[in-house]
């Protein structure tokens, strides 16, 4: 049988639609290549090579598809790839187009009731041959835009769903989110950033910026620090609770039962069980007037006498008798 021609007298193609002599595939059984010049014609002009304006009326539980691929590829030959769709357009003109899709989803519902709207769907494949690498959607390095390059781009403040786990910069995964490489970051809208980093021998730290400056970090070898801002940090520990300086040598602890404090000790006894000495200032004249909140207050005097406050009297007495006058 001869080739058919639908615009043309010179077919090159099974089916050949089209007033152009140009076929950029070497078996198409079905070629559309036309000569469209429709310059002057003013914008909102589009041309549609293939288009599907079917009036589709029918009951029951039925589908249908504009275009189905289901090629059937058998023998013993190695394949480089097989596509359904191919989008290897060139463009050449000296123009700019403002938008080039690959794809477009754009669908108009006027009655009745969709389920489910996937804008694209990938299903697992069936049957028993081998899969390796399952990618539903694989988007190589990009690099072609001067701009920006990203390899997946929502608009708008619309939510993502992942129900898995999720990869960032490497291949596998340790937890709902692992990142791999430049610290993970997350920014708030007031200028504040949490920047957690991995990187450091030390162990992993936090790191709290505002409007670009450090304000405190959390981890690494530095445990907690904070600056800047004069707030309060707490800290709650279910054992225990260390002290330590150049690494692990444990300086001091707060026990966890009663809140005993040790200096020098892990198992103080004593509200406060210091395991060394103690160095008191020397006061030349009372550190402050005694009154009942300091009541019991210890203090150091010039000559070397310790003194206590008593506060029912409101008078500092030396600690040698209780009832003494101090002098400083």
């Amino acid at each position: 049988m001869g080739n058919v021609g639908i615009g043309t007298t010179e077919p090159i193609a099974p089916l050949h639609v089209g007033n152009s002599p140009i076929s950029n595939s070497s078996d198409a059984v079905i070629l559309i290549s036309r000569l469209v010049n429709d310059t002057g014609a003013g914008s909102g002009i589009n041309g549609h090579a293939f288009s599907d304006s079917s009036t589709i009326t029918r009951g029951g539980a039925i589908g249908y598809n504009s275009f189905d691929g289901r090629a059937i590829i058998s023998g013993s030959n190695d394949f480089n790839h097989y596509a359904v769709f191919q989008n290897g357009a060139t463009y050449g003109s000296s123009g700019t187009m403002g938008i080039m899709y690959g794809f477009i989803n754009a669908p108009t519902i006027t009655a009745g009731t969709i389920t489910s709207m996937y804008g694209a769907y990938t299903a697992d494949p069936i049957g028993g041959g081998t899969v390796i690498n399952n990618y539903g959607v694989f988007v190589p390095q990009l690099s072609k835009g001067v701009t920006k390059n990203y390899a997946i781009y929502t608009a708008g403040t619309t939510q993502s769903w992942f129900g898995g786990a999720v990869g960032i910069g490497g291949t596998t995964t340790i937890g709902s989110v692992s990142t791999l490489g430049t610290p993970l970051s997350v920014a708030g809208s007031g200028g504040g950033i949490a920047t957690l980093n991995s990187a450091s021998s030390g162990g992993p730290y936090l790191t709290l910026q505002s409007s670009g400056a450090t304000i405190g970090y959390v981890g690494g070898a530095g445990g907690i620090f904070s600056s800047t801002y004069n707030g309060a940090i707490g800290i709650r520990s279910q054992d225990a609770l260390y002290f330590g300086t150049n690494g692990a040598n444990i300086r001091m602890t707060i026990d966890k039962n009663v809140g005993n404090v040790g200096i020098g000790t892990t198992t103080p006894v004593a509200t406060l069980d210091i395991n060394g000495t103690a160095k008191l200032k020397k006061y030349s004249s009372q550190p402050f007037a005694c009154d009942a909140t300091h009541d019991g207050t210890t203090a150091l005097t010039s000559g070397y006498r310790t003194c206590v406050c008593k506060g029912g009297t409101t008078i500092w007495v030396f600690t040698t008798d209780g009832t003494t006058t101090c002098t400083w």
